[in-house]
């Protein structure tokens, strides 16, 4: 029985996440993620999952951005490049040792890879491609701050050179 059905609730109001009983193996995958960054991050680990679960939005920009005609080869370079990265099993922090806080590294080059296309491509043409429900500039912004608090500054700055220095 669905709670919200169940007498003096709130019929209206969304079902808080943490009582949804799971349906499928997404929605294990989006607990298992929630609960691992909250145990290993700490008070940012709710924050963390929920860009952490960005990620295939995030993925099929870049892809979408790789094949357009109308962005620029640099930038379908880093694009292409960010997917390649994400789904690769090597990386500076592999998912299978460190589980979902695995994904950290590939989410903070995501995200550094989005401001440089935000400010770099036309606006419109990123936002045309945007597949995901939550706003564009938020979404970019929420995730640098976590990336800039969880990437060591050296390690950060390299990476966002990295970004910046594709051909």
């Amino acid at each position: 029985m669905d709670r919200r059905s169940e007498p003096g609730l709130d019929t209206t109001a969304p079902l808080d996440p943490s009582l949804r009983v799971p349906r499928d193996g997404y929605d294990r995958f989006r607990q298992l993620v929630v609960r691992s960054c909250e145990r290993f991050a700490g008070v940012w680990g709710r924050e963390a999952a929920d860009l952490i679960l960005l990620i295939p939005d995030l993925l099929l920009l870049f892809a979408d951005l790789a094949r357009d005609p109308r962005v620029n080869r640099r930038y379908k370079a880093v694009a292409a490049a960010v997917v390649a990265y994400t789904i690769s099993p090597v990386d500076l922090l592999p998912e299978a040792l460190l589980g979902p806080l695995g994904l950290a590294d590939d989410v903070a080059l995501a995200f550094m890879a989005l401001d440089l296309m935000l400010n770099r491509v036309d606006q419109e043409i990123v936002r045309q491609l945007w597949r995901g429900e939550a706003d564009l500039l938020a979404v970019s912004q929420a995730g640098l701050k976590l990336a800039r608090r969880v990437i060591p500054a050296p390690l950060y700055n390299r990476l966002l050179r990295w970004i910046e220095a594709r051909p």
